[in-house]
């Protein structure tokens, strides 16, 4: 009997923590407590899904997400922490999930379905009393309420002293029986326990997902039958002959442009000025990275079947590693160019993106060659990619991006300081920075002065209108710092 309360009582109590922690507090120390309590109950709840690696993966990130909130504060770790724990969400519903995609739809898919499965598990167990009515006569009731409802807005409408009246009467309701009701409070508190019913409750499908899990090296399978009279002898020796032209051809023409990278760019970077870069980097870039993943589409239909099987493929499978490779140099060049424009105008949020996407794509090429070399499915492509794709984003969450630009920006006496960038697109994290170096940058004669105190106040207010709410719960080491450094300058 006992245990058949535990996951009503963890329910209720992870509601009431997070209803507690976070209501009118923002996130801070409460998101780190929060994330602590609910993992450790989580253990003690789905041990056997625990036994599933991916949820260990996942669950550390977790922890070290709401960790970067404490320290960093920042956009980018609120970001990553709610990412990780929809994936939580997703692999706390099947130990045997690996599948990080999967995941991340399962975990979606929990935080809407936990309310209907709460309100499905309390019909089956009250069925008499909460058997719900057909639509038939759910209707009998909506329409007259309906009616109800327009009626008494023509005549509110109509009739100037019964909505005087009726409005002093619901004030007289409301300031004397309802005043400690705050609407906002209720919604919180759904939201709380919507959280608290998805960690807890299991969906049911989770078990078809993982049937749809696939092996990661291909497999061969044989047509039936009944199939053959619909394909072509020839039609596999046909898309060899195909792929093999394809990819020949455009190996050729990457070549040519790879040739043309070398000497303008690699051998000769420092004879362009910072607009030939900008119009590079703009322009091309995008432009480049896309065509790099339409490359990595190619091979990827190419080897989608039984080519992977055909007898003496091995220069195809040249092809399409030199594919690779070329474009591998490609994303070096892309890289460098970004490289450059950085060190001519300083760091900004897309460059530095910029340069983190082209890693992904690295990596990315080299699974590509692995399919290629190793006969591995597009269900382990996407799945490593994926796992790469969520540990750039925790890496990326444990630097302070804020902090991290201005510092360089300021440091760096090559380039034009671009002030208006620091004080209105970076946010308030780096105020500490502007602050120590204010004197050096009002000496500057490239430095708007009026503009350059106009940023920093309003910095400032944004600043003191956040430390009016601070509270144990919402407090962070990035903010902190910034009221220590106000509370000196004041006295």
């Amino acid at each position: 009997m006992i245990k058949q309360f535990v996951p009503t009582l963890l329910i209720v109590g992870l509601a009431l923590l997070h209803f507690l922690l976070f209501w009118e507090a923002g996130s801070g120390l409460n998101q780190l407590i929060f994330s602590v309590l609910a993992l450790g109950v989580l253990f003690f709840l789905r041990r056997e899904e625990w036994e599933n690696p991916a949820l260990w993966v996942v669950g550390i990130g977790n922890l070290v997400s709401a960790i970067m909130i404490v320290v960093h504060h920042s956009a980018w770790a609120h970001f990553v922490h709610f990412f990780s724990f929809v994936l939580l969400l997703g692999f706390l519903q099947h130990r045997e999930l690996r599948f990080l995609w999967f995941g991340l739809l399962l975990g979606i898919f929990s935080l809407f379905r936990g309310p209907f499965l709460a309100f499905r598990q309390i019909q089956q167990k009250w069925k008499p009393s909460l058997k719900l009515p057909d639509w038939h006569k759910l209707l009998l009731y909506v329409v007259p309420f309906f009616l109800l409802g327009s009626f008494f807005l023509l005549y509110a409408l109509a009739d100037s002293s019964f909505t005087r009246q009726l409005t002093a009467f619901a004030e007289h309701i409301i300031d004397h029986y309802l005043s400690n009701f705050v609407p906002e409070q209720l919604l919180f508190f759904v939201w709380s326990t919507i959280v608290a019913l998805a960690l807890v409750l299991r969906t049911s499908s989770a078990q078809k997902w993982v049937f749809r899990q696939q092996p990661d090296t291909i497999v061969r399978t044989r047509k039936s039958q009944k199939w053959k009279h619909f394909m072509r002898p020839l039609a596999l020796k046909t898309e060899y002959q195909s792929a093999l032209l394809s990819l020949g051809l455009l190996n050729g023409l990457l070549l040519l442009v790879n040739l043309f990278d070398l000497p303008f760019f690699w051998m000769n970077y420092a004879a362009h000025t910072s607009t030939e870069l900008s119009t590079f980097v703009h322009a091309g870039t995008y432009v480049l990275i896309f065509s790099i993943l339409a490359a990595m589409g190619v091979i990827l239909y190419y080897f989608r079947k039984n080519l992977n099987f055909f007898p003496d493929n091995s220069l195809l499978k040249a092809l399409a590693i030199a594919w690779c490779v070329q474009n591998a140099f490609l994303a070096f060049s892309i890289g460098f160019r970004n490289l450059q424009y950085i060190l001519q105008m300083g760091l900004a949020y897309k460059r530095i993106a910029v340069l983190f996407f082209l890693l992904l794509v690295l990596f990315g090429l080299w699974t590509v060659i692995r399919k290629v070399k190793d006969r591995k499915s597009l269900f382990a492509l996407f799945n490593w990619n994926g796992w790469a794709l969520y540990a750039v984003l925790l890496a990326t969450s444990c630097i302070n991006w804020d902090v991290f630009v201005t510092r360089y920006n300021l440091s760096q006496t090559s380039h034009k300081i671009d002030i208006s960038f620091l004080l209105y697109e970076v946010s308030d994290k780096n105020y500490f920075l502007l602050k120590e170096h204010q004197p050096r940058l009002l000496k500057n004669l490239d430095v708007d002065q009026e503009n350059f105190i106009l940023g920093m106040k309003n910095k400032e207010n944004s600043i003191l209108y956040r430390q009016q709410d601070s509270h144990w719960k919402n407090w962070n080491w990035a903010d902190q710092k910034n009221f220590r450094l106000l509370s000196k300058s004041e006295k």
